[in-house]
């Protein structure tokens, strides 16, 4: 079972910049705020397979919020191509999981209100849920 660890709030970290460097004599360093529009800089671009994240013309509608009970998400691939299932993160990142390939399925161990991407191989979506409080969320393409 994989499991989503929480990032650090701004505050958290601002906190610990100015406690480490004032233990060290330093000046601290405060990380830049998160920039909301970045999902735009990949517009029109297809996404960079390198960082292993393909990008949307638009911004994804929700983020994963919280973790709640566990779940499981299963996907039921249909087609004749595979799916790559992408976990949207905390911050609306994509992480890539795994592949369902074509007329298989695959469950994924989760957390109700994770957010998931279904996607093509060369990254077009298919489909996006947000899992609920049901035991088992099934998607079938």
């Amino acid at each position: 079972m994989r499991c989503h660890p929480r990032r650090a709030s701004r505050s958290a970290v601002l906190a610990a910049a100015i406690l480490l460097g004032a233990c060290h004599g330093e000046e601290p360093v405060i990380p830049p705020e998160p920039d909301p529009t970045a999902w735009a800089e990949h517009l029109g671009d297809g996404g960079d397979p390198s960082d292993g994240s393909p990008w949307d013309a638009a911004p994804p509608e929700r983020c994963t919020a919280g973790q709640g009970d566990a779940t499981v998400l299963r996907v039921i691939n249909a087609t004749p191509t595979p799916i790559v299932m992408w976990w949207l993160d905390y911050e609306c990142g994509e992480r890539r999981y795994q592949v369902v390939p074509p007329r298989e399925f695959r469950d994924q161990e989760s957390f109700v209100e994770h957010v998931w991407r279904l996607r093509t191989e060369d990254g077009a979506l298919l489909h996006t849920v947000t899992l609920s409080e049901t035991p088992t969320e099934v998607i079938e393409l």
